[in-house]
């Protein structure tokens, strides 16, 4: 490990003990490539104490990859009832910004290999396929204007992960989402997943894994990108996101 990851990890590590607004990385420790970039990850979980609980991924894009981890201690189960699951967020003002997905929880190991795993064994290693809700929220002042690769550094602001109900048909691409926020009117959105459904991003995302010798783990859940982009939602009160034909979480989110 070189000292400029090592001094980039502590940097943020510090920042998510804080709660947050750091300005950029140091010059001296901002990452080169994605290869450092992802580096930096692995060591803020490791100087944090955390496990790797799960992957936010989604295909490439003209900036780069899209993937990093998701800390355990971040990762929150949704409880069925009208008052939402409690849920600690780092609030942005008044507002919990969140994204509506869908993901994989893994019932066994995708190891590093050399070889990419087919899609059929991608998706034996699956043992459900939940609904999910990301928060979002990352450790920079003014995130608009850090470059992408120590946004990816710090997680691509990851906030963590509500885990919802599981379903039993194949993922869709395309999904209405229905967002109630209290006692007003639902927003219907048209939601479209923005790699033309989960599996194809699941599966790029373990091969990536695997091939630079990382992997992924039994347990893990992998969430596959937004079928809403970002959208922000008040504390306090019982926030419905329901996925229509598939299922509902319902979250109150609290500041910490």
């Amino acid at each position: 490990m070189t000292d400029s990851i090592e001094l980039a990890a502590q940097y943020l590590a510090g920042a998510r003990r804080r709660g947050g607004h750091a300005l950029r990385l140091p010059e001296n420790c901002r990452p080169t490539d994605e290869a450092a970039a992802l580096a930096v990850q692995t060591r803020v979980a490791e100087i944090l104490g955390e496990t790797v609980g799960g992957w936010k991924c989604s295909l490439p894009n003209a900036k780069g990859i899209v993937l990093a981890p998701i800390l355990g201690s971040n990762i929150y189960a949704s409880v069925a009832g009208p008052s939402g699951s409690p849920c600690p967020v780092r609030p942005h003002g008044e507002w919990a910004r969140i994204e509506p997905e869908i993901g994989f929880v893994l019932g066994r190991d995708l190891p590093p290999r050399a070889v990419p795993y087919s899609p059929e064994e991608a998706h034996d290693a699956v043992a459900e396929t939940r609904l999910l809700v990301e928060l979002l929220g990352n450790r920079y002042a003014e995130p608009d204007t850090i470059p992408y690769l120590e946004m990816l550094a710090d997680c691509l602001s990851n906030q963590g992960l509500v885990v919802g109900p599981t379903i039993s048909q194949p993922p869709p691409a395309r999904c209405t989402i229905r967002l109630t926020v209290g006692s007003e009117p639902p927003r219907i959105i048209d939601g479209r997943h923005p790699d033309g459904g989960p599996f194809g991003t699941f599966l790029w995302a373990a091969n990536y894994l695997a091939a630079g010798n990382r992997g992924m783990r039994a347990g893990q859940v992998v969430t596959t990108g937004s079928f809403a982009g970002a959208l922000e939602v008040p504390l306090n009160v019982p926030v419905g996101v329901e996925f229509e034909g598939l299922g509902a979480i319902t979250v109150q989110f609290r500041a910490v």
